[in-house]
Formats: structure tokens, sequence, C-alpha cells
């Protein structure tokens, strides 16, 4: 899971404004633009970018997975 939102500080008063939120965003090597280069930018390179959103995805399907398995709250004492 991933998204990017693009802020900007607005000059009077330094409140951030939301510009855009794109669920969908661009997460190529070379995305110069997009999510890639903003975890670069924070110190994160590529390869573990992607391991982190395989590693949480992996986390979310698993509580998912769980959350079906488990007995109804009502059978649980």
């Amino acid at each position: 899971d991933y998204a990017r939102v693009d802020l900007r500080l607005r000059l009077s008063d330094g409140m951030p404004m939301v510009l855009d939120v794109n669920p969908n965003c661009d997460i190529s090597p070379k995305g110069e633009g997009g999510f890639s280069h903003a975890a670069r930018m924070a110190g994160v390179e590529y390869p573990q970018l992607l391991l982190r959103l395989l590693t949480l995805t992996q986390r979310r399907k698993n509580r998912q997975e769980a959350a079906h398995l488990a007995p109804p709250a009502s059978l649980v004492r």
C-alpha cells in the first residue's frame, strides 16, 4: 500500500495545503518526480522501498487472514 500526497505551504501563514492525492502513483526506480524519488530524498533507496512495501502488504494480509479465521467475539470467553 502506498500513495503520494502533494502539499504546498501557504506563504501568508505556512498552512499546509493539499494539492493532490495520488493513490496509484509511479513507483518506478527512475520516477524522478514520483514516489521513489521522495523515498530516495528521505534516505530510502529503491530496493529498501520495495521491500518495505512488500513487508507492510504481507503484514496486512496476515492480519486480515487472522481476523477472518478468528471465532466470533460471542464465542470467545
